[in-house]
């Protein structure tokens, strides 16, 4: 019957599912050392207004406001330091420590040409 394809077809899309997601945590192991990428964003706490710009501009989702919190933070492991949050936030809050103001501004020039 037709009910008793879709049936295996939804257990075959779970089962990949969990599997990958298995396979994806099996490296998150307690003690093991992870790489991170040494060029992040940094939020400073002083010049954050928290008009949350950069919470719709990260693409990688590695900004966040807490609860009961003013100021964005940056999730250093999340972030992968491509400046998109750098030339959103308006209040010059937010630092890419691998690039320079002038690198980036030629970075929306271009972008924008």
């Amino acid at each position: 019957s037709t009910e008793r394809i879709f049936t295996g077809m939804r257990f075959a899309a779970v089962t990949a599912g969990a599997a990958a997601a298995g396979l994806a945590l099996a490296a998150l192991r307690p003690g093991r050392e992870l790489p991170i990428e040494p060029a992040v964003a940094a939020v400073d706490p002083g010049r954050c207004s928290g008009c949350r710009a950069c919470l719709g501009v990260c693409p990688y989702r590695a900004i966040e406001v807490g609860p009961g919190q003013r100021v964005a933070v940056v999730n250093p492991t999340i972030c992968l330091g491509c400046g998109a949050c750098v030339a959103a936030c308006p209040a010059a809050a937010v630092v890419g420590h691998h690039f320079t103001d002038a690198q980036l501004f030629a970075e929306i020039e271009g972008a924008l040409a």
